[in-house]
């Protein structure tokens, strides 16, 4: 539930936040990449700190801090008078941006080898059920009230995560669970990470993930500028954000029906090195064809392929 609505919280936000800053303050598309360049960079910094950290003080506090770290983003981000405050709120959401990966290491605590992965398997549905709700409603919420709004709503919904967590949701690490986490992340570390990306395997998947999310996230952070001023130009801006939420909205539906009834089965059949080439191939074919048909229909259907991928 806490995942659900937090992700709930960051999708209304996800169709509005590029047009809010070229519209609202007239960032160029530099600017507004650098906005989710910013996010994830403080993020790279933040992210393994916060699971050290939840090691040693325990799930709950981290988890409270994260959700109180966006909850601040997201009310800098609605009152934000310039660009500069959005930036702030971007290092701010990003540093403390942990949330879904503690909430995955909390169900590790309560959960055993035989239902983990059933267990990770709901996060991933809440995660997916959030993001397919969460930017259609932003949309029609910044077309009807404005592009501030979708930000305060944002907040209410964080809001009503950290109190779910503070009220409702007891510790997961018990102290003696702590001191052998702590001795077990002492000899993982004696591990040098350059020894590890000496394995020729290793090295693969890590270079194949970087490319794709380089390409993924490089485009996804001017997609919405991508659709404003090429794919629905001349369009009403309350139209591009609904239609945008929309799209997101789709590939977040089918993204959960993919996990449930694709993913297994496809396994099972193909294995997993048949399955990440696949991916790929279909992610690079999506890319290929919304840049050769720049759309509407074109684009609804690249983004069905690219969410199965």
């Amino acid at each position: 539930m806490i995942v659900f609505v937090d992700v709930l919280g960051l999708g209304i936000t996800i169709p509005v936040l590029p047009l809010y800053a070229q519209d609202v303050f007239g960032a160029t598309a530099t600017e507004v990449a650098l906005i989710a360049s910013i996010y994830f960079a403080a993020q790279f910094v933040a992210a393994p700190q916060l699971g050290r950290l939840s090691d040693r003080i325990g799930r709950r506090p981290v988890l409270i801090l994260s959700q109180a770290g966006s909850f601040v983003a997201l009310l800098l981000n609605g009152a934000a008078p310039s660009l500069g405050f959005i930036y702030l709120a971007r290092v701010i959401d990003g540093l403390t941006g942990g949330n879904i990966s503690v909430a995955q290491a909390y169900l590790s605590d309560i959960t055993d080898e035989r239902n983990r992965a059933r267990g990770l398997g709901v996060i991933n549905a809440a995660f997916s059920t959030g993001f397919a709700i969460g930017p259609a409603f932003g949309a029609f919420a910044a077309s009807q009230y404005g592009p501030r709004v979708p930000f305060f709503m944002g907040a209410v919904v964080s809001l009503l995560t950290i109190s779910l967590s503070f009220f409702l949701l007891p510790e997961s690490l018990t102290p003696e669970r702590r001191q052998r986490e702590a001795a077990e992340n002492a000899q993982r570390a004696s591990r040098s990470r350059v020894q590890m990306l000496r394995s020729p395997a290793v090295l693969l998947i890590v270079l194949i993930a970087l490319l794709v999310q380089f390409g993924f996230f490089g485009f996804q952070s001017l997609y919405v500028l991508w659709m404003d001023q090429v794919v629905l130009a001349g369009n009403s801006l309350p139209y591009i954000q609904q239609v945008v939420g929309l799209i997101f909205t789709l590939i977040g539906i089918i993204g959960i029906l993919s996990q449930a009834w694709l993913v297994g089965p496809l396994v099972r059949r193909f294995k997993e090195r048949t399955l990440v080439r696949g991916g790929v191939l279909l992610t690079t074919l999506a890319f290929l064809f919304m840049a050769l048909f720049p759309s509407l229909p074109p684009v609804v259907v690249t983004a069905s392929a690219r969410a199965v991928a």
